[in-house]
């Protein structure tokens, strides 16, 4: 009578352990390499501006560094950064896109809409450790040592970030 009892009482035990899955759980989004080492806080610490005349040399230079801009980058695709005139989170959306061995950091507007991007960015290096964005566009004014306003003929500035 034991072994009866014993047979189906483990059968029972068994199947309950097995069924006890939990089915609430939803898988993980797969990321790309890319967008998980993005993903966390970052220190943007120095700017670098040269702007270019129509041969192609710089003629002026624009560098501040010792920054202290802080941008935390979420898995969903939102970020929020505060910078050193301004203590105040602010948020906003990003996109990594990667095509042809090109690696871009989009950020789009409130609607998310991709066409309507405010700035794209080239990622120009991105460790584990350090983040390198460029951000290059033709006809930018800048102002000459007497503050006569110029317009380059190209404009790539550089921004360079560590992980918090």
């Amino acid at each position: 009578m034991k072994n009866f009892l014993f047979f189906p009482l483990l059968f029972l035990a068994l199947f309950t352990i097995t069924s006890c899955n939990d089915d609430d759980d939803t898988p993980a989004p797969d990321f790309t390499e890319t967008e998980q080492l993005i993903h966390g806080n970052w220190r943007m610490h120095t700017i670098n501006e040269d702007y270019f005349n129509d041969a192609d040399d710089v003629v002026h230079n624009f560098f501040q560094d010792e920054l202290n801009n802080q941008f935390e980058y979420k898995q969903d695709g939102t970020f929020r950064f505060k910078g050193e005139e301004d203590q105040n989170w602010s948020t906003g959306k990003y996109l990594i896109e990667e095509s042809d061995g090109v690696k871009r950091f989009v950020v789009l507007p409130a609607s998310g809409n991709r066409a309507e991007a405010t700035t794209i960015y080239t990622i120009d290096k991105l460790t584990a450790t350090e983040l390198v964005l460029i951000d290059a566009y033709d006809y930018a004014p800048y102002n000459d040592q007497e503050g006569k306003e110029v317009i380059s003929r190209r404009v790539v500035k550089t921004y360079t970030y560590s992980k918090l």
